[in-house]
C-alpha cells in the first residue's frame, strides 16, 4: 500500500502542501495557522497513515526536532510523572523525544550522551551527578540549550530546576521533634549526587538549629556497589545499635525500600519500633498499611518548569533571565510516624 504524502493530505483536506507541512512540523502556532484547520490537518495525517520522513526533514530544515532526556533512572514514580509532561509540552513545536538513563555511571554517560549529539539532539534536560562534567562541557561545546534536573554546577550558569531538599528536610526534622522524636537517624547513600548532600546538610542543620547533638553514629551511608544483600545486613545491623535511632529519616525512596524490608525482616512494626520518613513518594509508601511518611516531590510542576526553560532556550517562548527554580517539598505524614 502505497504511503500517504504531504501532497495527499492537502488534497483530502483542501489545503496547500505548504500549510499541510507546517501543521506536521509544529509550525502551526507561529504561523497563525487556526486550531480548527490544524486539528484537521493532524486526523487526517493520522487516518492517513502518514509517517515523515525524518531524514527529509532534517536535511530540509537542518533540524532533527529531537530533545535528549537524561536521568538516572527510568523506574520510578519521578520519571514516569515527568515524561510525559515534557512531551506534552513539547509536541505542539513538533518536538520528539529521546529517554535515556545513566544510572549514575560515568561511562554510561558518556555513551549515552555521545549517542543523543550522534543523534544531532536540538536540545536536553539531564539530571547530572557528580561525574558528568566533562561530557556536560562537550554539550555546551555543541551551543545546543541544556536544563538541569535536581543539581546545578556553580560555575555554569546554566538554567536548573530544583526541589529545596535542605530546607525540606530542616522542615521535617522540627516537625519529628514536635511529634516527640529525640533520637532522629538519616539513612544516606554514597551516590555522587548533589541532592543527597543537600538533604543531609538539611539534617544536620535541622538538629543544630534546635539545640539537639549531631551523632555520626546516627547517619548511615549505604555503599551502592556492594550487593543488596550486603545493604541489607549493614543497614540491620546499624538500626540494631545501642540507644539506636527512634525515628529514621531515608534521604531517597530506593533507601526506603531497602529500610522496609529490613524492618520486615526483623519483624518490626512502624511506628511502634521505629518511626520512617522518605524523601520521594512511591506506591509502596502509599498502600503499605498505615501509609510511609514522606516528603513529596512537585514533580509536574518541575516538568513544566524544565520543559519551559527549554523552549525559551529554542528560541521558541520569550522568558525572563531567571536562571533556578528551586521549589519546596511538601511533607505528608502518615501512620509510619
Amino acid at each position: 500500500m502505497k504511503k500517504a504524502s504531504l501532497k495527499d493530505i492537502a488534497a483530502m483536506t483542501g489545503t496547500s502542501i505548504t500549510t499541510v507541512s507546517l501543521v506536521l512540523n509544529g509550525r502551526a502556532k507561529q504561523m497563525r495557522i487556526s486550531d480548527e484547520v490544524a486539528e484537521m490537518i493532524v486526523k487526517t495525517a493520522d487516518e492517513a497513515g502518514y509517517v515523515p520522513n525524518q531524514m527529509a526533514v532534517r536535511l530540509r530544515t537542518g533540524k532533527s526536532k529531537l530533545i535528549g532526556i537524561i536521568v538516572d533512572t527510568i523506574s520510578g514514580n519521578f520519571f514516569s510523572t515527568l515524561a510525559p509532561i515534557v512531551e506534552q509540552s513539547l509536541a505542539p513545536y513538533g518536538y520528539r523525544i529521546i529517554y535515556a538513563a545513566t544510572e549514575n555511571e560515568p561511562e554510561r554517560t558518556r555513551q549515552v550522551i555521545q549517542m543523543l549529539r550522534e543523534q544531532a539532539v536540538e536540545g536536553y534536560i539531564l539530571m547530572p551527578h557528580n561525574g558528568m562534567r566533562k561530557e556536560l562541557d562537550r554539550l555546551l561545546q555543541d551551543e545546543k540549550p541544556v536544563v538541569l534536573l535536581d543539581m546545578n554546577f556553580e560555575d555554569l550558569e546554566l538554567p536548573v530546576v530544583r526541589v529545596d531538599g535542605e530546607q525540606s528536610i530542616i522542615k521535617l526534622v522540627h516537625q519529628l521533634v514536635q511529634k516527640g522524636y529525640q533520637r532522629i537517624g538519616m539513612v544516606t547513600s554514597d551516590h555522587p549526587h548533589a541532592q543527597l548532600q543537600y538533604r543531609l546538610s538539611g539534617y544536620e542543620q535541622g538538629l543544630i538549629e534546635l539545640g539537639m547533638p549531631l551523632k555520626k553514629t546516627y547517619i548511615h551511608t549505604v555503599a551502592m556497589k556492594k550487593s543488596r544483600e550486603a545493604q541489607l545486613k549493614a543497614l540491620s545491623t546499624w538500626l540494631q545499635q545501642k540507644n539506636r535511632p527512634d525515628c529514621v529519616i531515608f534521604s531517597a525512596n530506593y533507601l526506603g525500600v531497602l529500610g522496609v524490608e529490613v524492618l520486615q525482616r526483623l519483624g518490626w512494626n512502624m511506628p511502634n519500633d521505629l518511626g520512617m520518613v522518605v524523601f520521594d513518594d512511591q506506591d509502596l509508601f502509599r498502600l503499605y498499611p498505615g501509609g510511609i511518611s514522606v516528603i513529596e516531590q512537585p514533580t509536574a510542576q518541575m516538568a513544566e518548569s524544565a520543559a519551559n526553560l527549554l523552549l525559551q532556550g529554542l528560541g521558541i517562548k520569550k522568558g525572563g533571565r531567571k536562571l533556578e527554580y528551586i521549589l519546596p517539598g511538601k511533607t505528608v505524614l502518615r501512620g509510619s510516624t
